[in-house]
């Protein structure tokens, strides 16, 4: 039996050499992950050298006392108090992060803004600081030629939180319209591409039912630009049966949506006939849908004034049509019977359809496709 030992991680160090440091000079950093020492803590690394270093250490110091310092390179950065001296291990993207800060800020903020990184990094132990914003920073930090800027996932993160400071901007030209338009085509593009990556991996794991039905719930408004309000369930008081939301869509009708599972059976064969009808649990489906629609057909005027006073939205409900979303069109891939059964059932329902879960995906990838093109 051969027996594999764990190769053990080598472990550099550094001790700094600066008279500058005070109490530091001297002091020790190790290093996990690295062939050799960073170049930003070498005399000759980044402009400065590891210049924001005594600040950081000394705000260590004041806030724990005795401490060792590890720069990790793939680890998080942690705190462990458990013992003495407490031992604190710095990501080197983070070192990064912060010296980047303090030297872009220096000027106007100060050491204020390693507190703040430290604050982000460590909340349990560092207190926190509002981000103050300056007016014309961002004017400031982008180049005449935006679209050619290479934005990071995190600048994307912030660009939509910006959105809601942009809706009561006051558009005065066709040019700034434009402008404002196209921006909001590539936002719904990236956010929809993001949508569709989760819809596929979600896809091949397995999940319940109330997983399914909480992620349409939260994410048909952008998979479907058709539907401009979601009314819940709980915010309507009549007694009457409805499903846990409706959407209401642009020209101010109401739909109704049933989730079932990825791998519900779509259709059963009837070996008498040498036909397919539908299986128990979208039969089952379809008639709770049916009962939904009959129900709010009913009770339409009540309803339409309900949300009247919740949303302040004017609706129509004529004959709001139901969507059943369920099973894999995999399962037609041996028999083109099945498959043209499934067309002619699905026809023959009158105010309902059912969607295969990859029939739902194929659809909003072309949704997405036609943004990339026109964006």
């Amino acid at each position: 039996m051969v027996t594999k030992q764990k190769t053990q991680e080598r472990i550099l160090s550094l001790n700094i050499d600066n008279p500058n440091y005070g109490e530091f000079n001297g002091f020790q950093i190790t290093f996990k992950g690295f062939d050799e020492i960073p170049r930003t803590f070498l005399p000759r690394g980044l402009p400065g050298g590891f210049r924001t270093g005594k600040y950081i250490l000394e705000r260590f110091k004041q806030q724990f006392g005795e401490f060792s310092l590890r720069v990790v390179k793939e680890d998080e950065s942690a705190i462990i108090t458990r013992g003495t001296p407490t031992r604190i291990n710095l990501r080197y993207s983070d070192v990064i992060r912060i010296i980047d800060s303090f030297n872009t800020n220096y000027r106007t903020e100060g050491t204020k803004s390693v507190d703040r990184r430290l604050g982000s990094l460590f909340p349990n132990h560092f207190p926190q600081y509002t981000e103050i914003y300056r007016p014309n920073s961002l004017a400031a930090a982008i180049p005449s030629k935006a679209e050619e800027i290479q934005l990071t996932d995190r600048d994307k993160k912030k660009c939509i939180q910006l959105l809601p400071a942009l809706a009561n901007y006051d558009v005065r030209s066709q040019r700034e319209l434009k402008r404002l338009l196209a921006g909001r085509k590539v936002l719904h593009y990236l956010h929809l591409e993001k949508l569709l990556w989760d819809f596929e991996r979600r896809l091949g794991k397995p999940a319940k039912e109330q997983t399914w039905q909480l992620f349409f719930r939260k994410n048909l408004l952008i998979l479907n630009p058709s539907y401009i309000e979601l009314i819940d369930k709980p915010n309507i008081s009549l007694s009457i049966q409805l499903p846990d939301f409706l959407l209401l869509s642009v020209d101010n009708y109401v739909d109704v949506y049933e989730i079932k599972l990825p791998k519900t059976q779509l259709l059963a064969l009837d070996k008498s006939h040498k036909n397919y009808y539908w299986a128990t649990e979208i039969s089952k489906a379809i008639s709770q849908v049916e009962n939904y629609i009959d129900s709010i057909s009913k009770e339409a005027h009540g309803l339409a004034m309900e949300i009247r006073k919740q949303y302040k939205l004017d609706i129509n409900i004529v004959r709001p049509r139901g969507y059943i979303i369920a099973g894999h069109s995999k399962e037609f891939k041996h028999s083109e019977k099945k498959k043209d059964d499934f067309r002619l059932l699905n026809e023959s329902l009158k105010n309902t359809s059912v969607i295969p879960y990859d029939d739902f995906l194929v659809r909003f990838r072309n949704l997405s496709k036609a943004l990339k093109e026109t964006k």
